[in-house]
């Protein structure tokens, strides 16, 4: 039992230790605050938390949070051009078939 606690407790000491450094930055699509507040940890540099849905906030590229964000599986660009609208945080813009692009979490080559 011994053996198990005490290696527990070192990276628990370790893990909050790297937490107050900051050393734990949270990256784009991870959450930053939930309806329980903010997360201890910030956003990696180059982004920003923002609010995405009731209760839910996640770390978004760049400085300012857009007013709304294109939803995973929605289309980003087509014929008509690029919506000017991000993705969702944590997806990107991937080609999909030729004239569709679609906010995807992993662009399939």
């Amino acid at each position: 039992m011994f053996k198990f606690i005490a290696p527990l407790a070192i990276f628990t000491a370790f893990m909050a230790q790297a937490s107050a450094q900051g050393l734990g930055r949270i990256p784009v699509g991870g959450v930053c605050g939930t309806i329980a507040g903010p997360v201890s940890s910030r956003c990696v540099t180059g982004s920003v938390c923002c609010n995405v849905a009731p209760d839910l906030n996640l770390c978004t590229l760049g400085s300012e949070c857009p007013r709304e964000f294109i939803p995973e599986g929605g289309l980003c660009s087509g014929i008509a051009g690029p919506v000017p609208l991000p993705c969702y945080p944590g997806t990107t813009c991937c080609n999909v078939s030729p004239d569709n692009y679609q906010c995807l979490r992993d662009c399939k080559a």
